[in-house]
């Protein structure tokens, strides 16, 4: 049997786990009165958008053969420099979203750029030839984000 590593519960606590638990939290102890459109869309974003995107940029940027090598299957490490300029820009989307816990005005623009780089990050998996299981599972994760931030930001969940 093959061991569950920390990049497969990341994605399944940041994609699944705490926002599903979150927004029960808030509906049934916490009520605001949001809708339950606007409650997900924040706890998506927060915990998807923000902890998730920051987390990978941070690791990207220290450890960025990890992306390169567990993930992507590549070994030249003269894509490590392309690779920290990816975590540059998951850490700039992570910020947004981490932020826009406290500051829902941001919420908007988190979920649609968050979202729409899941979306187009999960078609450019799509096409990779020789995927990991790693990046199979970022595949499947990534258009699963794509579609429930799309969802919820339709609903209204962003006013």
């Amino acid at each position: 049997m093959k061991k569950i590593g920390l990049y497969q519960v990341s994605i399944l606590a940041f994609f699944l786990i705490l926002p599903v638990a979150a927004i029960l939290a808030q509906c049934l102890w916490f009520p605001t009165g949001a809708s339950l459109a606007q409650t997900a869309l924040k706890w998506f974003v927060f915990f998807a958008v923000g902890c998730r995107l920051f987390t990978s940029g941070l690791w990207q940027v220290c450890r960025p053969g990890f992306t390169a090598e567990d993930i992507l299957g590549v070994k030249d490490k003269q894509c490590f420099f392309f690779i920290r300029e990816l975590g540059f820009a998951n850490l700039c989307f992570g910020l947004l979203g981490l932020l826009s816990v406290a500051l829902p005005q941001f919420r908007g623009a988190a979920a649609l750029s968050g979202g729409l780089y899941f979306g187009l990050a999960g078609v450019q998996h799509i096409f990779s030839k020789k995927k990991t299981a790693n990046e199979w599972l970022a595949t499947l994760s990534d258009l699963f984000v794509f579609l429930v931030l799309g969802i919820l930001f339709a609903l209204g969940g962003s006013r």
